[in-house]
């Protein structure tokens, strides 16, 4: 099978740096390629992995609420945007449980990095049991702040709020947040990993790539396929928020052998020594099971994604309405919404 890697066009990759680090990520992945798994042409490839722009909430209602066509899911792409549609076949970063379908969806990597300075940091260095540095994109980040900020001492713990472009952030010119977050993952043991915009975040992959243990809190997301997750992380539910300083002090004794194994997943799926051929397993896959492309179907999903459509819409305003209540009740846990960044951090 030959995967032709169509070039992105949207107006974060042409953001400063990213679309160096994408040639820099393209050119890394294609040189270490199994033999003749490339085209260098998009008429002579089996597959073309396109960009996907389509994200609910950027488009106009009408066009996300069409049935989709044979065509839509015969065309594979490979989104990271926080909010997709699911509409197209391929992989994605952040397509909540609701769109997924696992005959023609896989949940995989960014195709980026946003952090240059992340590698593989000894296990002696990690003194901290678990934290988080991040900005409040989603309400779990705040409740994370509010119930587990105030015993960060009596836990060993780490938790800072920082707010990041990941327009600066993705700019190899290098900068104090990097560094910071670096920094972060090498002392810290328990990464914690919630949702944010999307139910998807790229630290997930930043902590297994340093030989950490990501705490995926998201309940909407899809860990991609393949990986023994019970081995080398941990999954909590949004509501259980609470429950993490007694869940992950139990597994303290067993955090270097799933930190072993968290690494070496990154290592064996989504390294740039073994990307391409796990995706071209994933694609042989998708291609090979028996999709559906009835009328039916393709009616049925785009319900599901005017439900999703709907329920953003209706959660903002849900959103500021517990927030203003909780800043009359309690006013010192009041947790204001920052402006939105470029891309979810």
């Amino acid at each position: 099978m030959k995967v032709f890697f169509e070039t992105p066009v949207n107006a974060w990759i042409d953001a400063p740096g990213n679309r160096r680090e994408w040639e820099i990520f393209l050119a890394s992945v294609i040189s270490n390629a199994p033999p003749g798994s490339i085209a260098t042409d998009a008429a002579v490839a089996d597959v073309v992995i396109h960009s996907s722009n389509e994200q609910i909430g950027d488009r106009c209602t009408a066009s996300l609420i069409r049935p989709l066509a044979k065509a839509d899911i015969e065309r594979f792409v490979w989104d990271w945007g926080d909010r997709p549609t699911g509409r197209h076949s391929g992989f994605y970063c952040s397509l909540p449980s609701s769109l997924f379908d696992a005959d023609r969806h896989r949940t995989f990597c960014y195709p980026i990095a946003f952090n240059e300075m992340i590698e593989e940091f000894p296990q002696p260095d990690a003194k901290y049991n678990f934290g988080f540095i991040g900005g409040l994109t989603a309400g779990v980040r705040g409740r994370l702040f509010r119930y587990l900020r105030p015993r960060e001492s009596s836990d060993n713990a780490i938790y800072k709020i920082q707010g990041a472009d990941w327009h600066k952030v993705s700019d190899r010119n290098g900068s104090s947040i990097k560094d910071e977050y670096a920094d972060f993952l090498r002392t810290t043991k328990f990464i914690l990993c919630p949702r944010g915009y999307g139910v998807g975040t790229a630290r997930l992959f930043e902590a297994m790539k340093a030989g950490r243990v990501p705490v995926i809190i998201s309940n909407g997301y899809v860990p991609p396929a393949g990986i023994d997750w019970t081995a080398c992380s941990i999954a909590i539910r949004e509501n259980e928020i609470s429950t993490l300083p007694v869940v992950l002090a139990a597994r303290l004794q067993d955090w270097p052998q799933m930190a072993s194994a968290a690494r070496a997943a990154w290592e064996h799926n989504f390294s740039e020594h073994h990307l391409i051929r796990n995706m071209l397993e994933q694609l042989k896959k998708m291609r090979g099971s028996a999709v559906r492309t009835d009328l039916a179907y393709r009616i049925s999903y785009s319900v599901r994604i005017v439900g999703i459509l709907t329920s953003q819409k209706i959660r903002p305003s849900v959103g500021r309405m517990r927030r203003r209540l909780t800043s009359l009740t309690n006013p010192a846990t009041a947790f204001s919404k920052p402006s939105r960044p470029s891309q979810d951090f």
